[in-house]
């Protein structure tokens, strides 16, 4: 709804706005005010002191509304001088304002068949819903391969109801976002719209994820995807490097499956092969429906009729379940050779890339906190990014390795937990005849940090993980996000106000152990490229072991 109004000084000059909410008036008469010509020091005084002097002053301000909007006295901010609308707006609602300290925080419900339902009720004009499901590569037997990166590729396709083309008018209809995307251990499915398309909403993503078709048509389309992914994967070092490091740290096994498809995987994968792998981990106990800016009550009531006859075990199979193997990290090296490393950065020069991981935490190890504090306080980035301002030049990885060796182009740090494992690991870039000065700095930095950081960096650091934490939480979806991946594996959720107590727990004597411990435990070593310059496996764990003892 807009209202238009009317804004006059001296009856002569007279300024007319239209506004979508009341709640504007008083920026736009402060704009006003402030690039009226001629307003003397005098008048401002006298407005800010009271109104009923300003007809003394020569300047009269009055405001003439369609809602008899009145402005009484002007509050001064920062040598700012802002009208400040004291009487209720007649016939409009009044505004309200969420208190948090009464927030109910989330709510947590369970259906009979074992599907978590939780919620927080977030103000706003929409809703999301997201659907996690507890399945990844690293539940993914030879049989199995690549059909995790299918069902993402694959989401919001056919289905029972709907055929491709439906779905999609669906989807546009509805005009909501709505996206599937997975890591090594989830699948989260998630939809956001208003408030009153919510039950639609609700039935879209049950359609997505109990009932797809993944007919043979789709599936070749996605095999002719892989190769074309393939092709372009070495271009991307945020996809590619993660990818060998995970295979270095765990071998073959759980959080060492690829999430990338090779392409004889792609080949041999049919859609009964996609619809029993569902079968066996898209049960019931595995999957949780979250909603943030919904009412608990209407989430229970409406998963209940959508996600009410999910299963609860799994069908009888010969291929067993790895729902019980344990994530083991061991350490080691995946190094993929090429005759010229990729190009593909600002400045055109060929880079060669590197990871080297140590053993992490999971997310029910208390380190957690210490940990996400050491990977701001090393921090990094691009070389692009260096000399900007706010680019976290306070880092480590800029103050030590980037801003006195212009050749790096990236140098970044990482901390990866998963429900029962984790890898910490620094990521980096440049020229192949340099990859190995660029891994003796990383060693340096990493050996150093317990007996050179100080308070400052370490409450430097705390503070820019509770600014990521909230600024991250403003977003609807991060929230129905963070919900479903906290209830998943813990049964509950820990609020911000509990993760911040926690983070501002955090001591430089925490910070020293964390970074001692992962030193001592086996590397992992990752490199593409041009990586004939790279020290051997061995020689790096010579190299870590001769640095500590030092």
């Amino acid at each position: 709804r807009t209202c238009s109004f009317k804004v006059s000084i001296n009856n002569s000059r007279v300024f007319f706005c239209d506004i979508r909410t009341m709640a504007s008036v008083p920026h736009v008469c402060g704009c006003i005010l402030r690039s009226a010509a001629g307003a003397s020091r005098r008048a401002r005084n006298a407005l800010a002191r009271n109104s009923d002097t300003v007809a003394r002053t020569g300047r009269q301000l009055s405001i003439s509304c369609s809602k008899n909007v009145q402005a009484s006295t002007v509050s001064r901010n920062n040598d700012r001088w802002h009208p400040v609308l004291i009487p209720e707006l007649h016939g409009l609602p009044q505004n309200s304002f969420v208190d948090g300290a009464k927030s109910m925080g989330t709510q947590l419900s369970k259906l009979a068949n074992g599907v978590a339902v939780a919620s927080e009720d977030v103000p706003g004009p929409g809703c999301c819903v997201s659907v996690i499901v507890g399945a990844g590569p690293r539940y993914e037997t030879e049989r199995f391969a690549g059909v995790s990166y299918f069902l993402d590729r694959l989401a919001f396709k056919s289905t029972e109801k709907y055929s491709h083309a439906d779905m999609i008018e669906k989807l546009r209809t509805l005009g909501g976002n709505f996206l599937c995307a997975s890591n090594r251990e989830t699948i989260l499915y998630q939809g956001m719209v208003f408030h009153d398309e919510l039950e639609s909403c609700m039935e879209l993503l049950a359609e997505a994820v109990l009932k797809p078709q993944y007919t043979e048509e789709e599936v070749a389309e996605q095999r002719a995807i892989v190769a074309w992914e393939l092709e372009e994967v070495t271009s991307k070092a945020d996809v590619f490097l993660p990818e060998l490091l995970h295979r270095a740290a765990y071998g073959e096994h759980t959080f060492g499956n690829a999430q990338m498809c090779e392409q004889e995987q792609a080949d041999m994968l049919v859609p009964a092969v996609i619809h029993e792998f569902r079968q066996q981990y898209f049960t019931a106990p595995r999957m949780v429906v979250a909603g943030a800016g919904v009412a608990h009550d209407e989430l229970v009531m409406l998963a209940e009729k959508y996600f009410g006859s999910v299963p609860a075990t799994a069908p009888a199979t010969d291929e067993p379940l790895l729902t019980s193997e344990v994530a083991v990290y061991t350490g080691g090296s995946a190094l993929y050779p090429m005759k010229m490393s990729p190009a593909n950065n600002a400045r055109g020069i060929p880079m060669t890339h590197l990871g080297l991981g140590f053993k992490g935490v999971s997310f029910e190890d208390d380190d957690i906190y210490p940990l996400a504090v050491l990977q701001l306080l090393l921090g990094g980035g691009f070389s692009f990014s260096v000399g900007g301002p706010g680019k976290g030049m306070f880092s480590r990885m800029y103050s030590n390795v980037m801003n006195y060796n212009s050749w790096v182009d990236m140098a970044l740090a990482m901390n990866v937990c998963y429900s029962d494992s984790g890898v910490f690991y620094l990521q980096g870039s440049a020229p192949p005849h340099q990859i190995q000065l660029l891994l003796e700095m990383f060693v340096k930095e990493l050996v150093k940090l317990p007996t050179t950081m100080s308070e400052m960096e370490v409450a430097r650091a705390r503070n820019q993980l509770k600014a990521h934490l909230l600024m991250n939480l403003e977003s609807m979806s991060i929230v129905a996000e963070d919900i479903s991946r906290q209830v998943l594996p813990f049964g509950f959720r820990l609020s911000a106000q509990q993760l911040i107590r926690k983070i501002d727990a955090v001591t430089i004597d925490d910070m020293r152990r964390v970074s001692r411990n992962l030193v001592q435990s086996p590397p992992s070593l990752a490199a593409y490229g041009d990586i004939r310059k790279l020290e051997h496996y061995d020689q790096l764990c010579e190299n870590i072991a001769r640095r500590i003892a030092a």
